[in-house]
């Protein structure tokens, strides 16, 4: 019995990993693509590297962080797997319409359900994450706007960056050991802000 619920819960977390990249991949990358930095490939590889990178080293803590705080049981293997199908759930709806929602989110709310199943949910935690959910996005349109409307035309005029004809990077071979070197037509500020936009991803 458990061999098969821990079978379930692996093709579960197929499934959530599946749709949190559908969802996720085009936030984080959508700025390096569209720049043409980047091919989709080489962004859902990226994309890919650092959700198991995450998932190994931070990632395995979280479910019993939130199941501390937002309800007062431990999650079983079962209850665990039923968690997992309901943040899938939400998140495949979200990307079949197109609608943008955090995994974060999805995944307070199906463990506030099991909690709401079991009587065992914690309202005060609820209430204090579901304020942060109002809060949050109001004080992000004012900075966003503040930075677009005072700030960023300045750092536009500053720093603006033109992509060059030709690549990136290349090898400089005229020593016995090949070593990366600037493109043909590369700039040192060009090449900055490609650095950025990728580690901002």
């Amino acid at each position: 019995m458990v061999e098969t619920v821990l079978l379930v819960g692996v093709i579960a977390s197929i499934f959530v990993g599946f749709n949190i990249g559908g969802s996720s991949t085009g936030i984080a990358w959508g700025p390096a693509v569209g720049a043409g930095l980047l091919g989709k490939a080489t962004a859902a590889a990226l994309m890919t590297f650092f959700v198991f990178l995450g998932g190994w080293t931070v990632g395995r803590n979280v479910m019993d962080t939130l199941s501390g705080d937002i309800i007062a049981i431990e999650i079983s293997l079962a209850a665990g797997v039923a968690v997992l199908f309901f943040i899938g759930m939400g998140i495949l709806i979200a990307n079949v319409f197109g609608v943008p929602v955090p995994t974060s989110m999805t995944t307070v709310g199906a463990i506030a359900g099991l909690g709401l199943a079991t009587d065992t949910l914690n309202f005060e935690t609820i209430g204090w994450i579901v304020s942060w959910w109002i809060v949050t996005p109001i004080l992000a349109l004012w900075i966003g706007a503040t930075v677009g409307r005072y700030i960023y035309p300045e750092l536009n005029r500053r720093f603006e960056i033109s992509a060059s004809e030709g690549p990136l990077l290349g090898l400089d071979r005229s020593g016995s050991v090949p070593k990366p070197a600037l493109g043909p037509n590369t700039t040192y500020q060009e090449l900055g802000g490609t650095v950025t936009v990728l580690v901002i991803g």
